[in-house]
């Protein structure tokens, strides 16, 4: 095994009022061989005792002199961890191709926030058993969900109740499926007692297409018909570069879509996402505006379709510091939305590993994107976005991002 050479620094690290750090903080390094909290066999993590509300600058450096950000996190209870490299994959083209990164070192500082503007920093509100968050959770009256890309088994092996009593353990009520799958795996969703009860909701499946995609719609109409018993929203990716041609052949795959479900009784959401044939919000309200214009389409086809806006794509789009506006000009089409935590560079640096992380983790500040949906009056349910990230079975970023959506956004009304 080829030895990947790593420290985790310890210094005296010093809190904001300039005391010394607690000393219960120490320092560890997993090279993970596939135990819990990691995603894959040989991810790299840093794991550390923490301080409620307390933040942590994570950096690396190649010499130990030039430190870079690499990310941060909320400390949410006292173990908290950051996995700081995934498991190297030679590329297909040279599969023996050795890890270019041999030599890598991490350090975590400890800093504070002041959420509430009080003069008194989160940790130290939670020290004193105030609420550090008092006065400033954004009025979003949504349900907050999972999306299960990171279910371990979202390709369907894993059965529609464990998915469901998975999320439910963790104090979910909701969730959205990471795939359209089958007729039989949509139903077994739609007879689950819970699901038929409205205790618990399925509201959407992603649905990723091509251009170049061939239907089968007789097949196609009868997972709809599953999709409809849970009033489940197809959510619809169309794949493709982005030009002309794509776009007006995603357009008709799209509207022959938008038949088929209005005539099922279900509901079609465009999914906007990078490097397919429409990559942001805007550009699915530009294509979602021409299927309500289309005079083939009838009213009942008409109203069964809209749209849905991503943080992620939307940062991926280079939209971060408009997100606000973005939110106002397509909320009022928006019947879906998902949120995660991001790093603020994700598009120059990262890929998805700085572009969706836990909620509680990443600097691009999530609450003007939340406030803004508020503003509109959104009221559909917001999804924890969790591609590329680990297991829950194996980790416990589910429960972290709750405990954050908490701290962020009002309980509903009673």
């Amino acid at each position: 095994m080829r030895l990947i050479t790593a420290l985790f620094l310890a210094t005296t690290l010093a809190t904001s009022a300039g005391h010394a750090a607690d000393p219960a903080f120490i320092p560890a390094l997993f090279v993970d061989p596939g135990v819990p909290h990691a995603n894959f066999a040989g991810d790299m993590e840093l794991r550390w005792h923490g301080e409620l509300n307390r933040r942590y600058r994570i950096e690396y450096s190649t010499d130990l002199r030039t430190w870079k950000h690499e990310g941060q996190l909320v400390g949410l209870d006292q173990d908290c961890h950051y996995v700081v490299k995934r498991r190297y994959v030679p590329p297909s083209t040279d599969p023996t191709k050795p890890d270019p990164e041999v030599r890598k070192f991490w350090r975590v500082t400890p800093f504070d926030f002041d959420s509430d503007g009080d003069g008194i920093s989160d940790y130290d509100e939670s020290r004193l058993g105030t609420d550090p968050f008092a006065g400033t959770r954004i009025p979003l009256r949504c349900d907050f969900v999972p999306f299960g890309l990171c279910f371990g088994g979202s390709d369907w092996s894993m059965t529609a109740a464990a998915q469901i009593s998975l999320c439910q353990s963790v104090g979910y009520t909701g969730y959205g499926l990471a795939g359209f799958g089958s007729e039989g795996g949509l139903k077994a969703f739609a007879d689950h007692p819970d699901v038929g009860a409205g205790r618990f909701r399925i509201y959407s499946a992603l649905w990723w297409v091509d251009v170049t995609s061939a239907f089968n719609w007789t097949d196609i109409d009868k997972r709809l018909v599953q999709a409809a018993r849970m009033d489940m929203a197809v959510w619809m990716v169309v794949g493709g570069a982005k030009t002309t041609a794509n776009v007006e052949t995603a357009y008709g795959i799209l509207k022959t879509t938008v038949q088929h479900c209005a005539n099922k009784g279900a509901k079609l959401v465009l999914y906007p996402h990078e490097g397919t044939t429409f990559i942001n919000a805007e550009q699915a309200l530009v294509l979602l505006l021409r299927l309500r214009a289309d005079e083939d389409l009838s009213p009942a086809e008409k109203a069964c379709v809209s749209i849905s806006i991503h943080l992620c794509h939307e940062l991926k789009a280079g939209n971060g510091a408009r997100i606000a506006e973005v939110v106002a000009a397509v909320a009022p089409y928006c019947t879906l939305a998902s949120v995660n935590g991001a790093e603020a560079d994700t598009r120059s640096r990262g890929g998805w590993t700085t572009g969706i992380r836990p909620l509680d983790q990443g600097n691009y500040d999530v609450r003007p994107f939340l406030q803004a949906l508020a503003t509109a009056g959104y009221t559909g349910p917001m999804e924890y976005h969790t591609y590329n990230l680990p297991d829950p079975d194996h980790d416990d970023h589910l429960e972290r991002t709750l405990l954050r959506w908490q701290q962020l956004v009002a309980p509903p009304s009673p």
